[in-house]
């Protein structure tokens, strides 16, 4: 059986299965890990940023990714535009390269089509 991959709108009571998912998740910083942990409310910080949206992606049925995304303004080469910063983005590694993180970024832009000229987030090339 093909692995089936749904995304959706995270709900607040998504909230100890996305901080889960974090938490399983490092950011590789060289030799050293650093574990996120948001506790008891993983929308804190996204509440801060005005539009953020969350998206939650399971296969199978399990949750197996995240991904953040919150429109801002910015200025590039004088001219104003509107961009889409992804944050947050993980995905459990026994669901990596199975198309969770694709369709979470085909969720996202599809989200916002029309709204923003672009979109971005930062990838430590070591992060597996």
């Amino acid at each position: 059986m093909a692995d089936h991959v749904t995304v959706r709108e995270a709900a607040e009571a998504d909230g100890p299965i996305l901080a889960g998912i974090e938490r399983r998740t490092p950011l590789q910083l060289g030799d050293s890990a650093l574990v996120i942990d948001r506790r008891d409310d993983y929308f804190a910080a996204a509440r801060l940023m005005g539009e953020a949206t969350v998206l939650i992606a399971e296969l199978n049925g399990v949750p197996a990714g995240v991904f953040c995304a919150v429109p801002h303004r910015a200025m590039i080469g004088g001219v104003e535009r509107r961009m889409l910063y992804i944050h947050h983005a993980r995905i459990l590694p026994e669901a990596q390269n199975k198309g969770v993180g694709k369709l979470l970024g085909d969720a996202v832009r599809e989200k916002f089509a029309g709204k923003v000229d672009s979109n971005y987030f930062y990838i430590s090339p070591g992060n597996v």
